[in-house]
């Protein structure tokens, strides 16, 4: 193997391994292995004739790093280095060498340590930067070198070596979550001048050894008084170093206030969040193409008019009757389909057999449904009028095409139009909920929407997460004035 400075990983499995290192006018070789849990490595040193060069390094218990130091030995000659574990286990375990005075480092290598969410507004302390372990191995900070340079590579805001907790807390397992604050923040993990992180963003690096490990172009956030109540977060299921590479697309505004040092919200937290089903009759169109719905949830982590976001891309919304269980066919958001700067989308109905047009009020929607006619009383399992219990669900992308529903389900809401009960209340195509708990009653007079509270007031820096209790009777008001493509601001239940 041949050894590049100042030293590099490899795994393999644990059977007999050989590698082959030339030294250097040193005559000094070091070895670090590093096991995953369990393993217990043996260290062995030889020369070309096959003889042993001092005795095995075999100090160090099951998932313990067991180190190799050997010193007067021929400079510029190739030796090799055996590896072997005690016992049956097998698995991987990480390899360092070094030919010169310079302890090796098992790690971590580009992409085993990278960034995963980060708070980019807000006082001294408040800010912070967080870094997973996705390597395969635990991680020991003390011996990694890491730094934080934050700001363009040739005129940095600030380079910071991260001031670590001590004993064990300096350990990251494989999986595991480290926040980094400013040297006012609460930590574990410190960096000094982390507070001048731009709301708008900058690009961020990670350094081990000076070396770099992972890197994301922040620039450009999206940053309004709602945003620096939620900290940026990459999409849970990409967690690897080219997943957090495209931050419009793959990370989002966290739903709550944070996630730090814990798996992110996935970025799906969305939900309905208004509804016009029985809107106003007029003109020549009677109710068609006047009703909607409106969805809500994660912020886009850059600004809609610099690109979309496509965090609702594939969603479907699929409507069906509290009766029979038969429902609309499935309505799939086009793949572009990303939430407003404020985090709602919107639905219109389109007005049947017509060139696409709506009588919403323009801005006030994002694409248009023709099967969306909430207020025909035939909705949704046409053609036969009966204006009982509905239901409209919200399902993730690629939803199963028959039961179980299997999680697929995001939310719904159920609602009457009469006295009659939900003899159904779940669909048939896939099994999915039509309603969560008690629907919501019927409405005395059309006009009103539907609506969850999403601020306490305007100017509110953080959602009202406690909006969705499962119970659609409570977790929804009669808003009088329906306001589609905007946040609710506590509506009035009245109307």
């Amino acid at each position: 193997m041949q050894v590049l400075e100042p030293s590099r990983q490899r795994r393999c499995a644990f059977d007999d391994d050989w590698y082959r290192l030339s030294t250097t006018s040193v005559g000094r070789v070091r070895v670090s292995a590093r096991p995953s849990a369990g393993l217990d490595p043996q260290i062995a040193l030889f020369d070309a004739s096959g003889n042993q060069q001092g005795p095995v390094a075999d100090s160090a218990g099951p998932g313990q790093t067991e180190e190799l130091d050997a010193t007067g030995l021929s400079p510029d000659t190739d030796y090799f280095i055996r590896v072997i574990a005690t016992g049956s286990a097998e698995g991987p375990y990480c390899m360092a060498l070094s030919n010169t005075d310079q302890q090796p480092s098992c790690g971590p290598l580009a992409g085993e340590l990278i960034l995963t969410e980060g708070r980019f507004a807000g006082a001294s302390g408040e800010k912070f930067l967080e870094l997973k372990n996705v390597g395969d191995f635990d991680l020991d900070t003390s011996a990694a070198g890491l730094s934080l340079q934050i700001g363009p590579e040739l005129t940095p805001i600030t380079t910071c070596g991260l001031e670590l907790p001590a004993g064990d807390a300096a350990v990251l397992s494989s999986g595991e979550y480290a926040v980094v604050t400013d040297s006012d923040g609460p930590g574990p993990f410190r960096c000094a001048g982390l507070d001048g992180l731009p709301a708008e963003g900058t690009p961020v690096q990670v350094l081990a050894d000076d070396s770099p490990i992972d890197s994301v172009d922040f620039s450009g956030l999206l940053a309004t008084a709602l945003t620096a109540g939620h900290s940026l977060q990459l999409k849970s299921s990409l967690e690897d170093s080219t997943g957090n590479d495209e931050v419009r697309t793959n990370w989002c505004r966290t739903w709550g206030e944070d996630t730090r040092g814990s798996q992110g919200d996935g970025c799906d937290e969305y939900r309905v969040n208004e509804i016009l089903f029985y809107p106003v009759t007029s003109g020549p169109d009677g109710n068609d193409g006047r009703a909607f719905v409106e969805l809500a949830g994660n912020l886009p982590s850059m600004p809609t008019s610099t690109g979309p976001s496509a965090l609702l891309g594939g969603c479907v919304l699929h409507g069906a009757d509290g009766e029979s269980g038969d429902g609309t066919p499935d309505f799939v958001l086009p793949a572009n389909a990303g939430p407003r700067d404020n985090g709602v989308y919107v639905v219109a109905d389109a007005v049947d057999h017509t060139s696409p047009r709506t009588n919403l009020a323009p801005g006030s929607w994002d694409v248009l449904w023709e099967g969306l006619n909430l207020g025909d009383p035939s909705w949704p399992a046409y053609p036969a009028p009966n204006a009982g219990p509905r239901g409209l669900q919200l399902l993730r992308p690629s939803p199963p095409a028959n039961p179980p529903c299997a999680g697929s389900l995001a939310d719904v809401i159920g609602w009457r139009q009469t006295s009659e009960p939900f003899f159904q209340t779940s669909d048939s195509l896939r099994g999915c909920a039509l309603v969560e708990n008690s629907p919501v009653p019927p409405l005395a007079t059309a006009g009103p929407s539907l609506a969850r509270d999403n601020l306490s007031a305007p100017g509110d820096t953080s959602y009202t997460t406690g909006n969705d209790t499962n119970v659609n009777s409570a977790d929804f008001c009669r808003q009088p004035s329906p306001d589609p493509g905007q946040l609710n601001v506590r509506p009035p239940c009245t109307g």
